[in-house]
């Protein structure tokens, strides 16, 4: 048990894993058995489908029996009805993220499960249900990968050398990013949903830039299994990034990278006089 946190976090994560699998369940049923889904269209104009919502139903009925404290599901948000500038301890979730994937028939769709202390990330959870592959995360006690046989692996960054290894979103103007960085030699990937951070956490990749277009919860529980892993995701002015509800779900600009002990500099300054004009 971690003192400063008075909570078992070991055993929650058990849970969790569990509650995920149950979430993935009903995932995975639409995704290979109706092909009539219904998807509709959030306010902002994103898709959201069947299985966002029957996810965000098993979850928020899960994570109540595990620790009945406030839930944010990103399905739920334009219907909160809480004063969120006196939460200091909450679930933050996306039960399916990566909507746009599920809908193209991408696989990479994750579930996000963090639990947040005093805007710090103290526990994550990001399960891939096609592959039944799992990463998680608990303050102190280190990253792991389980896959689907439930076989478990401790997970670690790596250090960047002569090139970096960029995995970034499949909306990133690739071309564009390639011009922005001539300091060192690229590799570029790209993937959907938070196993980015995950695949950064694991070592697979370095670096992972994101310009426009997140929230809170897409980053959250990947940012807990980054940080155990030796890596962790800052604003572009070195701020790392927080999750004080007052401060609200709109995340800044931000990079996540493995190794901390590289210099970013070059590659941050170039980013910004290319992409920030």
């Amino acid at each position: 048990m971690n003192s400063e946190i008075d909570l078992d976090l070991e055993s929650i994560i058990n849970l969790i894993l569990l509650a995920s699998e149950k979430a993935a369940i009903e995932i995975l049923n639409i995704y290979y058995n109706d092909k009539n889904y219904l998807i509709k269209k959030k306010k902002d104009n994103s898709p959201v489908t069947e299985a966002d919502l029957l996810a965000s139903h098993v979850l928020c009925r899960e994570l109540n029996k595990i620790l009945p404290i406030p839930v944010i599901s990103e399905e739920d948000i334009e219907n909160i009805d809480l004063d969120l500038n006196n939460i200091n301890r909450y679930w933050l979730i996306d039960p399916l993220d990566g909507t746009k994937s599920f809908i193209k028939q991408e696989d990479e769709f994750t579930i996000n499960i963090a639990l947040i202390n005093n805007g710090v990330p103290i526990l994550g959870l990001v399960t891939v249900p096609v592959t039944g592959v799992s990463y998680f995360s608990s303050i102190g006690n280190g990253a792991y990968i389980q896959d689907k046989l439930g076989f478990i692996q401790k997970i670690s960054t790596k250090k960047i050398c002569d090139s970096l290894n960029i995995i970034t979103s499949r909306s990133t103007n690739v071309k564009q990013l390639e011009k922005s960085i001539q300091s060192i030699p690229l590799f570029i990937t790209q993937k959907s949903s938070s196993i980015k951070m995950c695949e950064i956490a694991e070592g697979t990749y370095d670096f992972y830039p994101r310009l426009f277009g997140t929230s809170t919860w897409d980053t959250a529980a990947a940012h807990a299994i980054l940080l155990e892993a030796g890596g962790d995701i800052f604003d572009f002015d070195g701020n790392r990034l927080s999750y004080h509800l007052k401060d609200g779900f709109e995340n800044p600009k931000f990079f996540a990278i493995g190794d901390l002990s590289f210099n970013m500099e070059n590659i941050l300054n170039e980013l910004s006089k290319s992409l920030f004009k």
